[in-house]
This record gives structure tokens, sequence and C-alpha cells, in this order.
């Protein structure tokens, strides 16, 4: 009997966390920005990227005011983590100038409203290999299926 609790309470757990597949960089439009760009790594990997716009198709949804939509990139493990309506983590790739996100997971909260439009659309985009561009103060992700733009925020941890 204690078992089978455990193992429901280890399922329940489990379950509290949704994924989604990243992309590949298969696709012959990312390979051919790796070879043409260099990308600032070290502006990329010092700060907490807040989110400002998304845009896909004709859609272009500004991130609401008082909420947070944040990427922060780890370059010693190779992974990534911010929040949107919900909490997410996963892997990254960088090749040139594209980075590709893979295993990427996120906690499963109701999401309504413009910040849910904008988490559904950023799963969406994230899927693919994107283009990215960076200074001090803008991060451009960029694909065929959209445009993710951030404002440097604080130094990241």
């Amino acid at each position: 009997m204690k078992a089978i609790v455990t193992l429901l309470a280890l399922v329940a757990a489990l379950g509290g966390c949704a994924s989604f597949k990243g992309g590949s960089t298969s696709r012959p439009e990312a390979a051919a920005v790796v070879d043409t760009l260099h990308l600032d790594t070290a502006l990329l990997y010092a700060k907490t990227w807040n989110m400002v716009r998304i845009e896909s198709g004709d859609r272009s949804i500004d991130v609401p005011a008082g909420e947070e939509a944040t990427l922060v990139f780890d370059p010693q493990t190779s992974r990534i983590h911010g929040t949107c309506c919900n909490r997410y983590f996963g892997a990254f790739t960088l090749r040139g100038n594209v980075v590709t996100f893979d295993r990427v997971g996120a906690t499963k909260m109701l999401c309504t409203g413009a910040i849910g439009d904008v988490e559904r659309l950023y799963r969406r985009l994230l899927a693919a290999p994107l283009a990215a561009t960076v200074d001090e103060s803008t991060l451009v992700l960029k694909s065929d299926q959209g445009t993710i733009t951030f404002k440097a925020g604080k130094v990241a941890k």
C-alpha cells in the first residue's frame, strides 16, 4: 500500500511539468545564417533578457505591463531558464548566431489573456532554430515563423 501511494505521489509530481520538443538545426535557412554572422556571446550570456514583443504572421503581441517574460542563458551548462506565465527550462545549442532550444519543459499553470497568448506563441517559436542578434540593450530571436524581441534586464546570475 505504501509503495502505491509513493508511486502515485511521484506520478503527480512529474505531471506538474509539461514539455515541448525543441527544433533541429537541419533546416537549410538556419545553416546559411550560421556561416555568415557572428554573435557576441559575452553580451548574450551577461543579461537576463525581458521579452517586450513577439510577432508571428499578422500577430504582434506586446508583453502586458506588470507581466514578466524572461530568458536567461547559462553558458556553463548550456541550459536556459525563464518565466512567462509559467516557469520554463531547457537546453540550448549555439552555432554561429543560430540558437536551437531542446528538451524545454515548463510548469503547467493556467495562462489566460494576453500573457497566455504570448506564452503559447513563444513555445511555438522556440521549436525552430532562431537567428540571434544582440547588442548592449536588445536581443532579437528570429526565424521564418516569427520574431521575439527582448530588452536587457539585470545581470544574469
